[in-house]
């Protein structure tokens, strides 16, 4: 069990009007572009943050930090039920459940102190050269504008004897998560100065500041059907203005994925170089069609899918379709993989949180990455679009074949031929460190 957190209160707990209950408040600030929120993709403009919204985002990282002290997925939905809320449990009878199930005991309410404005997504992206591969969604479907500078004051109320729960997941909400859509690319990422760490780039005060909130050492074990922080976090090594940060960030992520000499080859002009990846020639000869001059490459492994690892689903895009090459392919979990609400079908989410760490002060902030403990690949991978729908199961995501072929991005990074191993070691090659190593 996790130590008893003495400091990671918001404000000192006030004497609430019932026995055994406290209050705590912090004020809230998104600090990147926000998309969706209450509406799929779009931003309300009179109610852009809601008490429910913020209560299933704290809900999911109550899960990820307190959750790591549950053995048992039983165990995990008992305790969430006691604090969250939920449906009581088959043959279970509870007396103070009414006919909807156990209510919350934290109660929520938010007091918005700013709106915010729109702002055009050509301007942001200009002047920051990465900002689109977190973007590209709304790009690909024409949204015009983001939102930015949101505020709101959070005021919880809660049992006393849950005070450590929901601090723990308020300080991971505020530090990881965000509100709307692409959180896990850093869109609609907060701050809230209660909870933010000093202005260091040094591992060790970091990884005090994280025990302090979190009541334990950062890495934890994973083996559990539901995400946990963190296998890992990573920071930069310098702060820098908020966007700056969380572009130097999604920017060691696009190299890696996608970036010349690494991801890619050199192209020529305006066109780009052909992958050194596997999954573009496995697609090739799946569709048994490809373009002159793209016929699959006899070097690289004949079917393979490593970048899966980063979530799906993955849409593959050929520029030459009108040319030979197969059109747009998805690979993607089955659609019948998600909850029994139906959430998530056909998604895996990315392990990987990929945002800036704003400092004390809220001027200053650290590129940071985040590798969460996750159950792992799903069953039932599919490739679609290809003519004939093909299986991929977990040995053509993560295999040593896919780091032992000339130039793969895979070479010296990840003898298991796994992306996110990769990652992490190109990471580590750019000067991030790992907090609590």
């Amino acid at each position: 069990m996790a130590r008893r957190i003495e400091t990671a209160a918001p404000s000192a707990p006030e004497a609430a009007q019932r026995s055994g209950r406290e209050r705590c408040s912090c004020r809230c600030r998104v600090v990147t572009p926000m998309f969706g929120g209450v509406q799929t993709g779009v931003v309300d403009p009179v109610t852009p943050v809601r008490g429910t919204t913020v209560r299933g985002r704290l809900r999911f990282w109550w899960r990820a930090t307190a959750g790591a002290e549950c053995a048992t997925a039983d165990e995990l939905f008992r305790k969430e039920r006691d604090i969250w809320g939920g449906l009581t449990g088959p043959g279970e009878t509870r007396e103070e459940d009414g006919p909807d199930g156990h209510p919350s005991d934290v109660a929520v309410r938010v007091r918005l102190e700013g709106k915010g404005s729109d702002q055009s997504i050509e301007q942001l992206t200009g002047e920051h050269r990465s900002l689109p591969y977190a973007l590209f969604p709304f790009i690909e479907n024409k949204q015009q504008n983001c939102r930015t500078g949101v505020a709101f004051q959070l005021e919880l109320e809660y049992h006393r004897k849950h005070r450590n729960d929901v601090h723990r997941a308020l300080w991971a909400w505020c530090n990881l998560g965000g509100l709307g859509a692409r959180t896990r690319r850093g869109c609609g990422a907060l701050y809230c100065e209660n909870f933010a760490p000093p202005d260091t780039t040094d591992p060790a005060q970091l990884a005090s500041w994280v025990e302090r909130h979190l009541g334990r050492p950062l890495a934890v074990e994973g083996g559990r059907p539901w995400p946990l922080v963190a296998a890992g976090l990573w920071v930069g090594d310098r702060s820098a203005a908020t966007l700056n940060a969380w572009d130097q960030a999604l920017g060691r992520l696009r190299h890696f994925r996608q970036g010349v000499g690494l991801g890619r080859n050199p192209g020529q002009g305006k066109r780009p170089g052909r992958s050194r990846w596997p999954e573009p020639d496995s697609i090739r000869r799946a569709a048994r069609s490809h373009s002159g001059g793209h016929d699959p490459r006899d070097h690289m492994p004949q079917w393979g899918f490593p970048r899966a690892a980063f979530g799906m689903p993955i849409i593959f895009h050929f520029k030459d379709e009108k040319h030979g090459d197969p059109g747009d392919t998805t690979l993607a979990p089955p659609t019948d993989n998600g909850d029994a609400e139906g959430r998530n079908a056909g998604r895996m989410a990315s392990p990987l949180v990929v945002r800036p760490l704003v400092c004390r002060g809220g001027e200053k902030a650290l590129p940071m990455v985040v590798q969460l403990a996750t159950p792992g690949l799903p069953e039932g991978i599919r490739l679609e679009g290809t003519g004939r729908a093909r299986d991929v199961d977990e040995h053509d995501v993560i295999h040593p074949r896919f780091a032992d072929y000339p130039d793969s991005p895979l070479q010296g990074h990840s003898k298991r031929g796994s992306a996110l191993e990769g990652f992490v070691r190109f990471l580590e090659e750019s000067g991030y460190r790992e907090v609590g190593s």
